[in-house]
Formats: structure tokens, sequence, C-alpha cells
């Protein structure tokens, strides 16, 4: 069945996968920007 959303049409299986590493890697520049903000206004 053809998927809808934000899910591209044309994939065949591997968006849940993009989609997984885009939030993983998204999180991770979110953390790394709140540490090192904290970082800045300790030091």
């Amino acid at each position: 069945t053809p998927r809808t959303g934000r899910y591209s049409a044309d994939a065949a299986g591997g968006d849940a996968a993009v989609e997984l590493t885009r939030r993983c890697r998204h999180a991770a520049a979110a953390v790394g920007d709140l540490i090192f903000i904290y970082g800045g206004l300790r030091g």
C-alpha cells in the first residue's frame, strides 16, 4: 500500500531507516548545541 504523509511514495522500504537516521542526527546536533551553549555560559 502506498504511504502518505512524511514518507515518500517512491521509497521501497529504506525510508524508515532514513527517517530514523535523520531523527538521531537531529537529536545529537540539538544535544551538542545545548552542551556547547551550557559550557559557554559556565566557562
